[in-house]
């Protein structure tokens, strides 16, 4: 009995590091052609992803393009990947948005037992004022800061809810605009 389970367990954890070898790979492919442009060029690098993920999954993997988001779906689980758009669904309701910041894309995954979820968003706000509305509003609704780190224009804060936990970063970016990056991972 203890050898079926142990060897249940060793098959879960080969699944689950399968399924995040294969999510960091879509991630990976996705923001490397996504860098390359828009419109015709965003096809042609979905289609190149799908081919890619297809190959190394075995084939069992289903691809789905829907205007600004592409969905891979296989045995293990699924990953999506949306450009501008609105909140994913599953986003914590009582984590804080900084207000007026402009949706740029998201991402979110789901394997046996855990969630994903990435949201990008930016703002015209200086960095140090996102992160002086981040310090205060984390922990003001009911998330616990478990560390924080600040450079030269960027701040990052890693926090946690009881099974959920994540970080927040916020940097300066291109033309004046702040980014807000916000990765929550839900068990």
């Amino acid at each position: 009995m203890k050898e079926e389970k142990k060897e249940e367990k060793k098959e879960t954890k080969t699944k689950s590091n399968k399924t995040i070898i294969i999510i960091v790979a879509v991630v990976g492919v996705l923001i490397a052609l996504g860098i390359i442009g828009r419109m015709v060029q965003r096809r042609i690098a979905q289609g190149v992803a799908g081919g890619f993920l297809s190959a190394i999954t075995g084939g069992k993997l289903g691809v789905n393009y829907d205007k600004n988001k592409v969905t891979y779906k296989s045995d293990e689980g699924e990953f999506s990947f949306q450009e501008g758009g609105k909140l994913p669904d599953g986003f914590p309701s009582d984590f804080p948005v900084y207000p007026g910041a402009k949706i740029t894309s998201s991402w979110t995954s789901s394997g046996d037992d855990s969630k994903g979820i990435s949201v990008v968003w930016e703002t015209s706000d200086a960095p140090t004022k996102v992160a002086d509305y981040y310090k205060t509003n984390i922990e003001s609704k009911g998330w616990k800061v478990t560390a924080s780190f600040s450079s030269e224009g960027t701040t990052t804060y890693s926090f946690e809810k009881g099974t959920t936990n994540g970080f927040v970063g916020i940097a300066e970016g291109e033309e004046g605009k702040t980014n807000i990056s916000v990765t929550i991972g839900v068990k």
